[in-house]
């Protein structure tokens, strides 16, 4: 919080709201509240943009940052315990402190123990510089996180109707991987006709026929109409 007045980086900032790149946010989310705070004309990094955001940046699905300095605890103590309580849906809510007072250690170790409580990783900076690389190092932490997340959670599908496949009788498991490559989900696979088929590597008419008929049959095993 403790905003100090600014016009911020319009070069790096964007009224689209988050681009998405194969379902993954790549611009910075920003709270309206945030508007003047000079952090933002440091934000060299990654693009940004003001949205609707509950917390002050918004790095990822399920995680964000909240922004105090010293000076604006000192005038508001039960802020920063407010803020966590409201955010407490995120996975992860990190503590950006900006020191800009004095009387440092009292004030930090109210903070640090508002922000050990409710469970929040604290950082902190010492000028509003660093506070940005903060938040851009943040920020490209979750989009690496959500990218991994993506690239589990579908090689793990794709693992498991590979072998789900595999084990059908009269399926080879080379026969398997080249529908599960070409169709992507179970549904498919199972409603897939004999054209499509044929559109697969490796497909002649003889095997889309034949592999079709199995498929017909285990899709009725699982009590769908033919």
């Amino acid at each position: 919080m403790d905003r100090v007045l600014d016009t911020g980086n319009p070069e790096h900032c964007s009224d689209a709201g988050f681009h998405l790149q194969g379902g993954l946010k790549t611009v910075l989310e920003v709270s309206k509240g945030q508007h003047g705070n000079v952090l933002l004309r440091h934000l060299r990094n990654t693009g940004w943009t003001f949205g609707e955001a509950g917390p002050d940046f918004l790095i990822g699905e399920r995680a964000c940052v909240i922004y105090i300095s010293l000076k604006y605890h000192l005038l508001h103590p039960e802020y920063v315990k407010a803020r966590i309580s409201e955010l407490q849906y995120f996975n992860l809510c990190v503590v950006l402190c900006l020191i800009d007072a004095e009387e440092i250690f009292p004030t930090l170790q109210s903070i640090n123990r508002v922000a050990g409580m409710g469970a929040c990783p604290l950082i902190c900076a010492w000028s509003a510089e660093e506070a940005a690389r903060y938040v851009e190092l943040c920020f490209s932490f979750g989009y690496v996180a959500q990218e991994r997340a993506e690239i589990v959670i579908e090689v793990d599908y794709m693992s498991k109707l590979t072998y789900f496949l595999g084990g059908v009788r009269g399926m080879k498991s080379i026969e398997a991987a080249s529908l599960c490559a070409h169709f992507g989900t179970l549904s498919s696979v199972l409603g897939a006709s004999i054209k499509a088929m044929l559109g697969c590597p490796g497909f002649g008419q003889m095997k889309a026929c034949r592999l079709h008929d199995i498929l017909i049959a285990r899709w009725q095993t699982l009590g769908q109409p033919a």
